[in-house]
């Protein structure tokens, strides 16, 4: 009873840490892993996910958020699609995170690899514009979760990349959000992607 007694307390220090000072992912993940080792739930829960039976009340039921940039560097004479065909087909070279290779297909899974943290991923869809990747299990966001990356070009001929992500919200989700996490890696993304294209 002492040892349940101490492991609740725990996870109520951890979730009150959580709210109170939107701590990362690295918070998110030892309160997703206590979760785990207590109860033998998933290692992120999500909002539909139960302890006992009962909901994990403080997340909502999904998440998502939707980030424009320029990409510096590329030419006018780059086409959208020319933009998107050059990332899947150079595709370790230009994104922030390794693991899948030079190239990427529909269907293709794999595993990115990003401060020190594995991220299994789907590739879903690859359209003229746009590529869409799934988080698999074991991802730190949780799974069933789809990320598009989107290129456009602007009345002046500037590319534009926009990235939309959305599905269960999870501990580590909110805290990619909230914590600027996510903003800063795509932004890392496109100046990547940009000095690449300007030095082809």
């Amino acid at each position: 009873m002492v040892e349940w007694a101490g492991a609740l307390l725990l996870v109520a220090v951890i979730i009150a840490a959580v709210i109170a000072s939107g701590w990362g992912s690295a918070v998110a993940q030892a309160f997703g892993c206590s979760v785990q080792g207590v109860f033998r739930a998933p290692c992120s829960p999500t909002a539909s996910d139960t302890v006992k039976g009962q909901k994990i009340p403080f997340l909502p039921s999904r998440d998502a958020y939707t980030y424009d940039y320029s990409i510096p560097g590329a030419t006018p004479s780059m086409s959208s699609a020319d933009v998107a065909s050059f990332v899947t087909s150079h595709f370790s070279d230009v994104f922030p995170f390794g693991g899948c290779g030079e190239q990427i297909h529909v269907g293709d899974a794999c595993v990115l690899q990003f401060a020190g943290q594995s991220a299994p991923v789907r590739v879903v869809s690859i359209g003229p514009t746009s590529f869409t990747f799934e988080s698999m299990p074991g991802h730190p966001e949780g799974p069933y979760r789809f990320i598009t990356f989107s290129f456009a070009t602007d009345g002046n001929g500037q590319s534009q990349m926009t990235v939309h992500a959305e599905g269960p919200a999870t501990l580590g989700s909110e805290a990619t959000i909230h914590t600027g996490l996510g903003w800063s890696f795509w932004e890392g993304f496109a100046l990547k992607l940009g000095w690449v294209l300007s030095h082809q």
